[in-house]
This record gives structure tokens, sequence and C-alpha cells, in this order.
């Protein structure tokens, strides 16, 4: 049966330290007041199947998402929590080429989810300030001065705590496939995300997209997207939301250390469900792991991510390896500017 309390509090073993999401060096606040209308730009167009590889987003919206992971405290780990795309891997320094490289580069066009992920991902590029990105989210970054011990319940709400932050999750879509309401089963018990219905005790698939955990009361369960992180619900003796044509869930004991598992990118976040797989070999590429992160590269790469003249700002223009290839962008097409590095962050749009 699978483990609900482990997906969300299962990540902190014993007391959490405080996860807090400090404002990244240089970085402004620009969210004093209500959200502003989100810009009218290709941020949220999709890239054309005829311009090349497919992507998650075009390299314009890829560097506005990018930049807002940068000067947004928090963003780049939710965004992580909930559509497990590893733009805040490895955190430290936080990579800006490494960012584009996911969002920008190319992706399985079969890839479960796409669809819907694109549109997440085009809604954070189009905000015009952090909270607009922030609500974009589905796992919204919770700033907190108290030690982290047990997910609760914030009104309807659900706010967890893992390895990776907390985060604020509505019951409903995305994450959930069905709507419900926020609570705590029994005294210092972590809260969940339940809808009250009969079902079957134990764990089951809805179709191939819906993973459901349901309790021993046989009147309540927790049913999960599983194509939100690019999965299926496998069925078999143990249930679970795996990568098509496996049978379970990639991350051992919820790990957070990224791996290689032949051609794939074995990619595990915390939050609801946050692990992954990337089949490179759908893009025509091999799994390498370097510098802390496993990533697809190719035998006609021309650069990697840590190439000594990627990331370097060059008046405006900041140099880019997406794809394997090197490439660059005007930060001042997106109305930023080429920002140096700091002791956490690589050179950046910002």
């Amino acid at each position: 049966m699978r483990r609900v309390a482990a997906v969300l509090a299962g990540l902190c073993l014993g007391a959490c330290t405080t996860f807090d999401f400090p404002a990244p060096d240089g970085g402004t606040d620009s969210d004093a007041g209500a959200p502003d209308a989100t810009t009218t730009t290709d941020a949220g167009a999709e890239a054309s199947p005829d311009a090349g590889p497919t992507s998650f987003l075009s390299l314009e919206a890829a560097a506005r998402l990018c930049a807002w992971t940068f000067e947004c405290p928090g963003l780049a780990q939710a965004i992580e929590a909930s559509l497990v795309i590893p733009v805040a891997t490895p955190a430290t320094p936080l990579n800006f080429s490494g960012c584009m490289d996911w969002l920008a580069g190319p992706v399985d066009p079969a890839r479960i989810g796409l669809s819907e992920q694109r549109t997440i991902l085009q809604a954070i590029a189009a905000a015009s300030s952090c909270a607009t990105a922030y609500a974009a989210t589905p796992a919204q970054p919770v700033d907190t001065d108290a030690k982290c011990l047990l997910d609760t319940c914030s009104g309807s709400a659900l706010q967890t705590c893992t390895l990776a932050g907390s985060f604020l999750l509505q019951c409903d879509e995305p994450l959930f496939d069905q709507p419900g309401g926020c609570v705590v089963p029994d005294v210092d018990e972590a809260a969940l995300c339940v809808t009250v219905g009969a079902c079957t005790p134990g764990g089951s698939c809805n179709g191939t997209t819906t993973y459901v955990d349901c309790y021993k009361d046989g009147a309540s369960f927790t049913a999960y997207d599983c194509t939100l992180s690019g999965r299926i619900c496998a069925s078999g003796p143990m249930p679970d939301c795996a990568a098509p044509g496996s049978l379970a869930a990639p991350c051992p004991a919820h790990g957070t250390d990224d791996r290689c598992d032949m051609s794939t990118v074995v990619h595990c976040a915390g939050g609801v469900l946050a692990e992954t797989e990337f089949d490179c070999s759908h893009t025509q590429r091999t799994c390498l792991q370097t510098s802390g992160a496993a990533r697809c590269m190719g035998t006609n790469d021309a650069c990697s991510q840590i190439d000594s003249d990627i990331n370097v700002c060059s008046g405006s223009a900041i140099s880019l390896c997406v794809g394997g290839q090197k490439t660059s962008l005007d930060c001042s097409s997106i109305g930023r500017m080429c920002m140096p590095a700091t002791p956490t962050q690589t050179p950046h749009c910002g």
C-alpha cells in the first residue's frame, strides 16, 4: 500500500530545520501590493513543433520564467515540488543556463502531461510579479520562522513540510484528481488532503492517470494526478504513479538525489508525488551525471552547464547552453539586465 503520510511528511526525518526562503542576493521585492495584470508577450505561446525540437517553453518564455526563479524566493523549489522539472537542481549555485536548458531544451514530445505542464509554466513565465508567479504555481512556497514538524491545515489547504521547503497546496486540481479538504486524521498525525467517498481500502488506479489511496474506513481517500509529474498509474501488486513501462515510483524512500538509470534521468524532489523520469533517448541523447545533477546530454553537444564560457554576461546579453548548443540571450529583450554572479547564483537575467 502506498505511503501517503510518507509522501508528504516522511521526507522530514525527525525535526525539520526552518524552511525560510531568503531573498536571493541582489533581489528586490516587487510584490509590495496586489498582483499586477500579466504582460502581453509571447511568454504564453507554446513552442511551435515546426520551429524545431519540442520543448516546454520558447527561449524567451523560458528566460522570463528562469528570471523569476532568481528573483522570487522559493519559486524554483515550488516548481520542482509540483511539476518536478529540475529548475533548481543543484540548488547552489542556482544555474540560469541550467534552468534554460530544462525549459527551452528538447523534451520528449510524447511526455505524459506535457500540455498541462506547459500551460502552468507559461502562466508562471507570463507573471508580472513574484505574487503572480507564486499564484500560478500548484505548490506555493510558505515562509515560516517556526520549525517544520508535521504537515498542517491552513483553512481548506494543506501546508506541507518537506526537505525542499514548506508549501501550501490546494486540495484540488491539478495536484489532486478529486477535490477534497484538508484534515488531520488523529492527534499528532500529519494533515492530508482527503475526499469523502466510498472506496476499497488500499491503493488502486483509476484508469491510467490517477492513483487512489483509500483509507481504512473505506469512506475517504486521496486521489493523486500522476500526469502532472509525467507519469501514469501503474496497476499491479503495489499500484503507484510510475513512468510508462515501470511498476514503481522511481525514487525509493523518496530520497532527493538525482541519478541516471541507463538513458533516463531520475529526478527526486520534495513535495506531493514529486518524482519523475526523463528518458533522454526520446530526444536522441543519454543521461550523464555531472556537478551534482543528472542531465540529458548528447555526443554532438558543443557545451555543458559548467563550461567557463556559459553564464557569462556581455553587456545585457548572457551566454547559454541549451540542448547542448551554445546560444545567447539579450536580457533586455525581456525587460531585464544581465546580473553578475553571487555566492548562491550564477549570472542571470534579472
